[in-house]
């Protein structure tokens, strides 16, 4: 438990072996980050349309969420790669 001492949640691992699945959950979080983008884009004409100061503006927090969700992406495709390299690997050495 120390090793994930301040994080509330433990790693998870999440079963993607049906292509359904690993669409659904991609496609889900890509959909997230394209609204979050959109959110940041209507932030922005917020903004300008009332003379607003920047520091009104929450334009950040949407592309930030736009940004984690496209993180997460990038690991899933990262761990599926590696997970199909050492799958690749086994069989050959085997």
């Amino acid at each position: 438990m120390a090793a994930n001492e301040g994080h509330p949640f433990d790693p998870v691992v999440i079963d993607l072996t049906d292509p359904k699945d690993y669409a659904l959950l991609v496609g889900a979080l890509e959909e997230y980050a394209g609204e979050m983008e959109h959110r940041a884009e209507l932030e922005d004409h917020r903004i300008q349309h009332n003379d607003l100061p920047e520091s009104a503006s929450e334009a950040d927090h949407w592309r930030g969420q736009a940004a984690r969700a496209q993180r997460i992406i990038d690991d899933i495709e990262r761990q599926l790669e590696a997970n199909g390299k050492a799958r690749h690997d086994a069989a050959e050495g085997a």
